[in-house]
């Protein structure tokens, strides 16, 4: 089974871009995560991943999510194999989601604390191209 659930946010705002003939919606962004530190002093890592969203789950992605957002992904971990410009074999690593949910859809202030509002987008498997 292939299945990845991811905590983080957006680095920037998603790419949005349609391909092939039937000029289907897809976006790209960046998903900045957290390790989990044995060690305090150590400072925290943190690891930086691209996810790709298709079609429906594509265009809640492009209109509902932004920069900055704290976001669940759901979804399959994808590695593409190409050839780079020497021939030499490269591999890219990608999770390809189904569900994405919006754990902070805005920041407000009551009394010096800051109060988030969370908006839930879900996103069905059948909506991925495979």
């Amino acid at each position: 089974m292939n299945s990845v659930i991811l905590v983080g946010r957006l680095t920037k705002d998603p790419e949005v871009k349609y391909v092939g003939e039937k000029s289907i919606l897809v976006t790209n962004f960046t998903l900045a995560v957290d390790r989990k530190s044995k060690k305090e002093s150590k400072g925290q890592k943190t690891d930086f991943i691209r996810i790709e969203a298709w079609k429906e789950a594509a265009d809640i992605c492009a209109n509902k999510i932004k920069k900055g957002n704290l976001v669940s992904v759901k979804g399959e971990l994808r590695i593409d194999e190409y050839l780079d410009k020497e021939e030499n074999r490269r591999y890219s690593t990608k999770i390809t989601t189904y569900n994405v949910t919006l754990l902070e859809h805005s920041k407000k202030q009551v009394n010096g604390i800051d109060i988030f509002e969370g908006e839930k987008v879900n996103m069905d498997e059948a909506m991925l191209p495979f």
